[in-house]
């Protein structure tokens, strides 16, 4: 194993091992989404109730964590959280078109799958950012993620078009098998990493800091994201573009173009984005993201839809690179460097409270939603969401202080690896 990864440094490897398990989140949040619906009957009530048992359990699962995890612990719960991953999908091989039987317990393990796995990544790219490793680790997995976005969504689409999904489950047992190989590697060191146990004490502490009224914003604003972008608007777009195009090879093809366009407009947005018109841009971003939402609402069709998909693609990563890179910059001050564990959970939190609403509205509307015209509600309902979403992230970055233009530096991270992309040209 060494001699393969000898040359990898251990930012690349955690990126490498992610990017690997990202493959996995897109097939179950995308994919086998389709899967549910279709051995449900397209009954999204079943759905809802289904992801909103796992955002509950995932929360439950970090805040349990949060007491007992320690430094020597990290690295061993983010294996368990791939174990758990690779437990669910041979779940899921297994149990085929009897899944809808099953999918409450199977929420339960989407939560614990979630909350062993992003408790330590988020313990381990904090170790990182306190590195001078960090510009590496943001270049080379933006880089990836970019190529994922276009190649995954029809590749995976054609393997189920053709093995009448028989054969999807099996590859991602096997990139799971890969993923949790490499973490064994010791090229892997987290002695960067100081994890002291969650306390309720400590948690009022952290909400009592000076810093906190920026990064309570900052919270406001994920709970519009779990509301909207991170929580129901992903189903709702998969269950459109299915409606749309019939197929899993039609829904791959178009994500994976739809992926294309966005990156090379991504590519002109970031090219061109100076430190002076940084919140300019934020907010022309904000005005187009609510421009094609109401576009979509007043004319559901191929045309509006492609442009809601390329738009809103871009100015959710505007937005989620915003708020990741202030809230890492925040909490490496002196004040406020010793709550990260405290923040991991008050914004998961903030995050799955918005998320388990979101699919609230959706279950309790969803006799009405038996086709496109009917989704116009929960797009109505969405486009609220983003907006309050928008003017929270907004009344953030309007508290000046020193850390406030540091989602600048990432923008350059991400401008170095789009530019990577379309040439031959090293990173670094």
């Amino acid at each position: 194993m060494e001699k393969l990864f000898g040359q990898l440094n251990q930012t690349t490897l955690l990126t490498v091992i992610h990017r690997l398990v990202t493959v996995i989140f897109y097939f179950v949040n995308s994919f086998l989404v389709v899967y549910f619906l279709k051995a449900t009957n397209w009954n999204i009530k079943i759905i809802s109730i289904y992801y909103i048992i796992s955002y509950i359990a995932m929360f439950v699962c970090f805040y349990t964590l949060g007491y007992y995890i320690t430094n020597k612990g990290v690295l061993k719960l983010y294996r368990i959280g791939i174990i758990f991953q690779l437990v669910q999908l041979f779940i899921v091989l297994y149990l085929k078109k009897d899944i809808a039987t099953f999918m409450i317990p199977l929420g339960i393990l989407a939560g614990i799958v979630g909350g062993c796995y992003w408790i330590p990544r988020h313990l381990l790219v904090y170790s990182l950012n306190k590195s001078s490793k960090v510009s590496k680790f943001f270049c080379i997995d933006v880089a990836i993620d970019k190529i994922q976005t276009i190649l995954i969504p029809i590749v995976m689409g054609g393997i189920i078009g053709l093995s009448n999904n028989h054969y999807s489950p099996l590859i991602m047992i096997l990139i799971g098998i890969l993923s949790l190989a490499l973490s064994f590697s010791t090229l892997i060191d987290i002695k960067e990493i100081d994890v002291h146990n969650l306390r309720i004490s400590k948690i009022k502490e952290f909400l009592q800091q000076s810093k906190f009224d920026k990064i309570g914003r900052m919270y406001i604003s994920e709970f519009f994201s779990g509301l909207t972008s991170s929580g129901i608007l992903s189903i709702v777009v998969v269950i459109l573009t299915f409606h749309m195009y019939k197929s899993e090879l039609n829904l791959g093809i178009y994500n994976s173009s739809v992926a294309f366009i966005t990156v090379i407009v991504m590519i002109g947005t970031i090219k061109y984005l100076k430190d002076s018109n940084f919140k300019v841009i934020l907010e022309i971003m904000g005005i187009l993201t609510l421009f094609v939402c109401m576009m979509l609402i007043y004319m559901t069709n191929d045309v509006t839809f492609l442009i809601f998909n390329i738009i809103t693609g871009i100015s959710f990563s505007v937005i989620q690179i915003v708020g990741d890179s202030n809230i890492v910059k925040l909490l490496r001050q002196k004040e406020t460097k010793k709550y990260i564990l405290e923040n991991i959970i008050l914004r998961d939190l903030s995050l799955n409270v918005g998320r388990v609403i979101g699919f609230s509205i959706l279950f309790y509307a969803s006799d009405i939603l038996n086709n496109i015209n009917s989704m116009r509600i929960v797009l109505a309902f969405i486009t609220i969401g983003i907006v309050m979403r928008i003017v929270f992230m907004n009344g953030a970055l309007m508290i000046k202080d020193e850390h406030t233009e540091h989602h600048l530096i990432n923008f350059k991270y991400v401008n170095r690896a789009m530019n990577f992309l379309l040439s031959k040209k090293k990173l670094f």
